[in-house]
C-alpha cells in the first residue's frame, strides 16, 4: 500500500520557447506575403508558356509577370532589412515597368541603364558578403 503522506517530487521540465528565432512573428507573416506576388508572377509565365493570353500584346504578360516577381523579391529583402538588395531589386523591378510603358529606342537604354546601376549594387553587395566571409573565417 502506498504511502499517502509522500509525494514525489517532480522535476521542471525545461520548455522549449516557441518563437522564429530573432524575427516577430509579424516578420514571419509579412515574409509569407512576399510569396504571393512570386506566386502570381509563377502563374502568370505558366499561363504565358502555355499560350493563355490575358493581356495584348502577349509579351506585355511575361513582363508584369517579371515585375511581380521582382516586387517579390525586393519586399523580402526590405523586410529583411538588406537594403542593398532591395533597392537592386527595385530597380530591376523600374526598369521593367520602364519597358513595360514603352518598348521604343530611348526608352530600351533608360531601362538598359536602370538594370545596370541594379546588377553593380547586387556586384557590391556579393562583394561585401565574400568579403566579409574571408574575414571571419
Amino acid at each position: 500500500m502506498p504511502n499517502k503522506g509522500y509525494k514525489k517530487a517532480s522535476r521542471a521540465v525545461p520548455r522549449k520557447k516557441e518563437t522564429l528565432g530573432p524575427s516577430s512573428p509579424l516578420k514571419q507573416i509579412l515574409l509569407a506575403l512576399t510569396l504571393v506576388p512570386l506566386i502570381a508572377g509563377g502563374v502568370l509565365i505558366l499561363l504565358w508558356a502555355f499560350d493563355v493570353e490575358l493581356w495584348e500584346p502577349p509579351d506585355t504578360q511575361l513582363t508584369v509577370a517579371v515585375l511581380f516577381i521582382f516586387l517579390s523579391f525586393a519586399a523580402s529583402n526590405l523586410i529583411q532589412r538588406n537594403w542593398l538588395p532591395a533597392v537592386g531589386w527595385f530597380l530591376l523591378m523600374l526598369a521593367d515597368a520602364v519597358l513595360l510603358s514603352q518598348l521604343r529606342g530611348p526608352t530600351q537604354m533608360i531601362a538598359i541603364g536602370i538594370g545596370i546601376a541594379a546588377l553593380l549594387l547586387f556586384a557590391v553587395e556579393i562583394f561585401h558578403r565574400l568579403r566579409s566571409r574571408t574575414h571571419t573565417h
